[in-house]
Order: structure tokens, then C-alpha cells, then sequence
């Protein structure tokens, strides 16, 4: 009877263990045919739209870099042109449907903790086909010198022939300091009118730093603009050349006790804010508001600064 039992028991868990086994090769196959019918979904959905060429013209930059700042939140700083190329690719090529859900998912697979995925790993990390691949490093490449005014994004636009003088200086003062390179070469953009400024010509300062407190260098005397439109003469920091105007203006703020909360933010943004309620700029609209903090975002934006950022803090 024993043997008997024994045998039964054998029997059933020999039926078990099959049925188990054709219940694996049924999920499996369940996955293999769903991958199958992901794929070519896929190609139907690449044949019926156009996704040779990136719809660039139907970008709408303010919504797109808002949101990406947004989820990039007070430390990180995440490149807008990677996101909108995935999102691109998800969305095949209908960027002007593309929404706030959209972009905040494709954004949130570029954080890993408290570290930033390059674009690579993004890419190749996400199930995305060959073909898929492909169009989001093209799509990457189209926005490469897009933006808000794109022309001014050209390498040889004097805009951008000014930024790139400066841009290494920038970048190496932020290893030392901290500060941002978007905020330096914003900060000299306006307060030298893209150093064509009077001061900057004649004295090197691209800053619009006064000659006040323990300033024992040479000086010009210039008039200024404060405020809205009220127009001041004051004595301002003359320098020998541009590189000693950027270098004097990291020891400003480090050395003046009213920028302690500047040294604390990690984005543009906060950078921005923080010098404005730190006082560096009396700039007000006709109703006195503040506006400097919005001057130099709205400069950082228009070109693309803020990627610069994005190199130099996770690549």
C-alpha cells in the first residue's frame, strides 16, 4: 500500500511539473509574440508618419525646457534637446501633440538616484528597436544648434563667437567655485551688451563691477543706468584684460557676504534668483519690479547655456 501511495504521489507531482512546464512555454511564447507585434507596430506606426526629419518648427521651446527644468528640480540639470529627441522618437514625429506627461516620463528615465544617464545609456536602455535608435541620435543632431533664434545658434554668429571666448573661462570657474557657467557668460552678455559696452571696451570689465569697498586697482569713471531709467556716474574696475575681468568677478561674489546664498543653488534658475535677491542688479520694469533674475534666464534659454551646465555637472 505504502509503494502504491508513493507511486500516486510521484505521478501528481510528475503532472504538476509538466503543467508547470507548459505554462512557462506558454508565457514565454505570450512574450515572444507580444515583442513580435511591438515591432511591428512599430514599423507601421515609422511607415504611416514622416520621422525622416525632426518637425523642429512645431517645438513649443517654453513648454518643453520648462518641463524639463521642472523634473530636473533644484540640482540637476538635465539637456531639453536629448529629452525632445526621445520624445520625438516615442511619439513619432507628431511633436505638436507631444505633453507634460510626455516629456516628464522621458525626462525621469535620464535620473538614476542622484545621478544624471548620459544619452546612451537612455537609448539603449529602454527596449527601443534598431531603427528607433537610429532616428533618436539623428533627431539629436538636428536640434544641436537649435533654438529660440536659431541663427544666432550658428558657430559663426558673433554671438556665439562671444560666448565661446569666454566659455572655458566659465567652465574652470565653476570647478573652483561653483558658479554656473550659464550665469557667468549671461551675467557678461548683459552687463557688456556682448562686450560691446563702453566699460568693456575701455576698461576690460565685462561685469559692471564698481570700484567700491577694498578695491585698490585702477578705475574709469562711467555712467550707468540703475533701476528703470535713472542714470548714475560711478567709478567701476578697470582690468588689464578679459580673463582677469571673469577671474575678479568669482572673487566678488566669494568675498562679499551677501552671495552666501548664491553658493547654495545648483541650477540656473536658483542662480539667477539668488543674485537678483542678493542685490547685484538694481534692473526694475516701469512698475519697479525685479528683473534681472528673469534677463539672465531668459538669455540662457535663447542659447541653450544651460547645457553647458549640463556637461560640466554630470558628464
Amino acid at each position: 500500500m505504502a509503494k502504491k501511495r508513493g507511486k500516486r504521489k510521484t505521478k501528481r507531482r510528475g503532472k504538476k511539473q509538466n503543467k508547470l512546464k507548459q505554462y512557462l512555454m506558454i508565457a514565454i511564447f505570450l512574450i515572444l509574440l507580444v515583442g513580435v507585434l511591438e515591432r511591428k507596430y512599430i514599423a507601421f506606426q515609422m511607415e504611416r508618419y514622416d520621422v525622416k526629419t525632426l518637425d523642429k518648427e512645431q517645438l513649443n521651446l517654453d513648454f518643453i525646457i520648462g518641463t524639463v527644468d521642472e523634473v530636473g528640480g533644484d540640482s540637476m540639470q538635465l539637456n531639453w534637446q536629448e529629452v525632445t529627441a526621445l520624445v520625438a522618437v516615442n511619439k513619432y514625429n507628431q511633436i505638436s501633440t507631444i505633453s507634460r506627461w510626455d516629456i516628464q516620463k522621458v525626462a525621469n528615465r535620464f535620473i538614476k538616484g542622484n545621478n544624471v544617464l548620459s544619452f546612451s545609456s537612455v537609448v539603449n536602455g529602454y527596449g527601443y528597436t534598431l531603427e528607433q535608435k537610429k532616428l533618436a541620435y539623428q533627431y539629436l543632431s538636428e536640434l544641436k544648434n537649435y533654438g529660440y533664434i536659431p541663427q544666432k545658434l550658428q558657430s559663426d554668429s558673433k554671438e556665439m563667437q562671444f560666448i565661446n571666448e569666454i566659455k572655458e573661462v566659465a567652465i574652470d570657474h565653476y570647478d573652483a567655485y561653483g558658479i554656473l557657467p550659464s550665469i557667468t557668460i549671461a551675467q557678461a552678455i548683459i552687463e557688456s551688451h556682448w562686450g560691446n559696452s563702453e566699460l568693456a571696451l575701455i576698461a576690460n570689465n565685462l561685469f559692471g563691477i564698481k570700484a567700491s569697498g577694498n578695491w585698490d586697482g585702477a578705475s574709469v569713471v562711467y555712467e550707468t543706468r540703475e533701476y528703470y531709467d535713472e542714470l548714475v556716474t560711478d567709478a567701476f574696475r578697470q582690468y588689464d584684460d578679459v580673463q582677469q575681468s571673469i577671474a575678479d568677478h568669482a572673487n566678488f561674489l566669494m568675498s562679499n557676504p551677501r552671495y552666501a546664498q548664491f553658493f547654495e543653488q545648483e541650477t540656473y534658475v536658483n542662480q539667477a534668483l539668488a543674485l537678483q535677491e542678493a542685490g547685484y542688479s538694481t534692473a526694475t520694469d516701469k512698475l519697479g519690479n525685479k528683473i534681472y533674475a528673469q534677463k539672465l534666464i531668459q538669455i540662457i534659454q535663447q542659447y541653450n547655456l544651460q547645457l553647458i551646465d549640463h556637461v560640466v555637472k554630470h558628464d
